[in-house]
């Protein structure tokens, strides 16, 4: 079984519980957009794109309802202009432009970036606590750390931030004793 076979596994297993029950066509409708990024279709998202990144990022991770209407809260012209700007710069300015907008902070940015550019990996609770051993405050600073210590990580297993995130996040729920197989 490889690497993708196993997230696609946590994700459907995670999907069993009511409130997570989206989470796997959210993220295949993630990964259609960050192919779409990918491919340079696509230069800034729209405020139903960053709604969809927000569900996805809610559904596979902690829940934070407020994020969500947080991020209804912006227009969509605003949401394509940020984006826009954000995905023409380089890491970590990149990061605080999206943060600009409303229910944005550093990790939801990361989100955002890694649909973009694969060496930006998610910081997702669950790798983030594992990556970086300490109590999480989703500050700049530590998203910072947490990106740096992903892609020496990554570089060493000579793959993506992005990809060493999601072996990450297979492995964190893989060895979770609490964890249902």
């Amino acid at each position: 079984m490889n690497q993708d076979e196993n997230y696609l596994i946590v994700l459907e297993i995670l999907a069993r519980n009511p409130k997570k029950k989206n989470l796997v066509d959210l993220d295949k409708q993630w990964n259609d957009l960050s192919s779409k990024c990918a491919s340079k279709d696509v230069f800034s998202l729209s405020l139903d794109d960053l709604k969809l990144v927000m569900d996805w990022k809610l559904q596979r991770g902690k829940f934070r309802p407020q994020l969500k209407s947080l991020i209804e809260s912006n227009s969509d012209d605003n949401v394509q202009s940020i984006t826009k700007e954000a995905f023409s710069k380089k890491w970590p300015e990149n990061l605080n432009i999206l943060t600009k907008l409303r229910g944005v902070g550093p990790a939801t940015a990361t989100a955002i970036l890694s649909l973009v550019d694969p060496s930006v990996p998610f910081f997702s609770d669950e790798v983030a606590g594992m990556i970086l051993k300490q109590k999480l405050k989703y500050t700049v600073k530590e998203v910072l750390l947490y990106v740096d210590l992903v892609r020496t990580e990554a570089g060493k297993l000579n793959m993506s931030a992005k990809e060493y995130e999601i072996m990450k996040f297979t492995e964190y729920y893989n060895s979770s004793k609490s964890f249902i197989k």
